[in-house]
């Protein structure tokens, strides 16, 4: 963080001159990316301690970016408005650093053989919320601390903060922050009278940890003293407090993505840090064929959750599983385990359901298929990246699946409907006056009743009890607004879209109240597989979990013909 008098007038340096990204923000506080899953925030403060230190060499708390090609990032630094200080060789590689037009110090380093440095990790893509770095910025990598008591500090931050300690490495001590990024302290800082409030220092950096309460608590037991105790900001529970020689360190837990909600979207960072979560997990599960992974993806609309279980052959296309409402991806639990393990089975959340960012009003059928496919591409497919996907529909999902294969063939290579609910003009405007006249939703616990019938005493014989709890778990998750799915189906008119489908597509018909809506939907199709399977009644990805994967995974392993843009 840094804090100056006008964080607009600082701006188009940290933007323009830097390099790093704006991802929101407007005066007082803007926040930009700084890589990885770091970010710079630049704060407008008028409460500042008077002065500025602006010698490296006892500055408590300088950030070291990481150069490819230090000549052109200091020329643009310069040119941006940069004062250089000094620009020595060290054991590390080359540093430089550079005064910012509000006077703060700004560190650039060259090292030695690239990012090969000692206990330092590998650079990772960049974060897909964001615009990329300039090519020659690899991003912030260190965290300049000179203390005063190096042995001291060097147990502070070892055993009270439990950072990783990466030991002794030339004329400085390392600990790990994660993500590649270093706390190096060096001998020569000074100590400094502790603030009374965060908002007089100018610079600190504040990490993440797991659970700030159980972390608030452990540090409180050792001695160290707070500036700002335990409070809520930013979507985060944060605390400030005061290492041995007066300099601050701040400590936060983000909010999970999906507890954000309107109006505020999950941040960039946040989903960041959670996809590399859910990837690092994924790299421990995939020996077990009954492991999920979890994560989030960012679309036009908020975070989507999404459900993965791994399989065994990359060169299988991942099947995209599409949820009725008002449920979310977990509707498809048993039918993933039952798949035959040999490609990636998906099953999204849509925006409003299950754990994906809640809206206060509907999308249309074309708002929730371009969410979608704005989260497969931030998952990294299509055809110019990792592959196109095969997409399963079931009820309200088939919808959003025929939609998204017209609009994103670049994504979208097969499909296929387990039922489709379509409702000709007439049946779409007696479905929404019925929609508009009901109201789940009251003040008392009778009106959870329909839902507990539904999904508890009525649901289909043979289904377990706990999946039916399940169900009623992501059916309430939809609030008073689960009726949003419904609305985009019954504002939809299918019989102008569905013609205008060009994948190859497996339409699965059963015995329910959609078996003649599924019929008069494949009738506009120029063509399809269409298989009555009249023995599948209710609870069909319960009770006939293993044969619907069975039969959709040998659909999908038939050769793909050539797409076809227009058909007769």
């Amino acid at each position: 963080m840094r804090r100056t008098l006008n964080a607009t007038a600082l701006l188009p340096f940290y933007s323009d001159a830097l390099g790093t990204s704006v991802i929101r923000g407007a005066e007082p506080v803007y926040f930009l990316w700084a890589g990885e899953t770091y970010v710079i925030e630049l704060k407008a403060d008028d409460t500042l301690r008077e002065g500025r230190v602006t010698d490296p060499a006892v500055h408590p708390c300088t950030p070291v970016f990481h150069s490819r090609d230090m000549q052109i990032t200091l020329d643009r630094l310069l040119g941006g408005g940069a004062v250089l200080i000094s620009r020595t060789e060290t054991a590390f590689g080359e540093d430089a650093f550079v005064l910012d037009p509000d006077q703060q110090i700004v560190g650039i380093r060259q090292p030695v053989d690239g990012e090969r440095s000692t206990g330092r990790s590998a650079v990772s893509p960049y974060n897909p919320g964001c615009a990329p770095l300039p090519d020659d910025l690899i991003g912030l990598r260190s965290i300049l601390r000179p203390v005063a008591d190096r042995p001291a500090m060097v147990e502070f931050y070892a055993n009270v903060m439990g950072f990783k300690n990466l030991g002794e490495i030339h004329d400085r001590h390392l600990f790990d922050l994660g993500e590649g990024v270093h706390l190096e302290l060096t001998s020569g800082g000074e100590t400094q009278t502790p603030p009374q409030d965060r908002g007089e220092i100018g610079n600190q950096f504040i990490v993440r940890v797991e659970d700030h309460d159980t972390f608030n608590a452990a540090v409180k037991s050792a001695g160290v003293p707070f500036c700002n105790d335990s409070f809520r900001w930013n979507s985060a529970d944060l605390s400030i407090c005061v290492e041995p020689e007066g300099h601050i360190i701040g400590f936060e837990e983000r909010f999970e993505p999906h507890e954000y909600g309107k109006p505020r979207d999950p941040f960039e960072e946040d989903l960041e840090a959670e996809r590399r979560w859910s990837k690092s997990l994924g790299q421990h599960s995939r020996d077990n064929k009954d492991s999920f992974e979890v994560g989030y993806a960012a679309t036009r609309y908020g975070a989507m959750h999404y459900t993965r279980k791994r399989g065994a052959d990359s060169v299988k296309r991942p099947l995209i599983c599409l949820h009725p409402s008002p449920y979310s991806g977990n509707y498809f639990r048993t039918f993933m385990q039952a798949f035959d393990g040999s490609r990636d089975v998906i099953a999204l959340d849509h925006i409003g359901y299950g754990n994906s960012a809640k809206r206060d009003e509907p999308l249309s059928t074309p708002e929730h298929a371009m969410a979608i496919g704005d989260a497969l591409d931030d998952m990294g497919f299509g055809v110019s990246r990792s592959g196109r996907v095969d997409v399963m529909g079931y009820h309200s999902g088939s919808t959003f699946a025929g939609e998204l294969a017209i609009l994103r063939a670049d994504l979208v290579a097969k499909l296929a409907f387990v039922t489709y609910p379509y409702q000709g003009p007439e049946g779409r405007k007696q479905r929404l006056k019925e929609i508009a006249d009901s109201t789940w939703l009251e003040d008392d616990l009778e009106s959870l009743e329909g839902k507990w019938t539904t999904n508890i005493s009525r649901r289909a014989e043979g289904v377990p009890l706990h999946r039916g709890v399940e169900n009623l778990i992501e059916d309430l998750k939809g609030g008073a607004n689960s009726w949003h799915g419904f609305h985009a189906v019954f504002t939809y008119a299918a019989e102008d879209r569905l013609p205008l489908i060009r994948q190859p597509i497996l339409v699965i018909n059963t015995d329910s109240m959609l078996t003649e809506p599924t019929s008069r939907a494949n009738a506009f199709l120029k063509e399809s597989d269409y298989r009555m399977l009249s023995h599948m009644k209710l609870g069909i990805y319960e009770l006939h979990a293993e044969e619907l994967a069975e039969t959709i995974a040998a659909y999908l392993d038939e050769p793909l013909e050539p797409y076809v843009a227009y058909k007769p």
